[in-house]
């Protein structure tokens, strides 16, 4: 489920996924990865098995990524996102 520019709720049918793995699957390299981040390619490699979690918040908002942010991988997260 996401909220768009409107306020409405829109129901978004993607995989819940954040795990470097998965977004290398998408993406394929870690080039590609720090590319489409704009960041340089050793950040990515520094990455442990799950994205931390702004990169996973910006994989979330892009219109063309199928991966979604994963709450329960961040547990101690002190982003809230209020709706409405």
């Amino acid at each position: 489920m996401h909220v768009n520019n409107y306020g409405y709720i829109i129901w978004v049918f993607r995989e819940a996924n954040m795990l470097k793995q998965d977004v290398l699957t998408h993406f394929k390299t870690t080039t590609a990865v720090a590319q489409r981040l704009n960041v340089s390619q050793p950040v990515i490699s520094k990455w442990g098995s799950v994205v931390p979690e702004k990169y996973a918040l910006l994989f979330d908002k892009m219109q063309d990524c199928p991966l979604l942010y994963d709450t329960a991988l961040y547990p101690d997260s002190v982003i809230r996102v209020q709706v409405g």
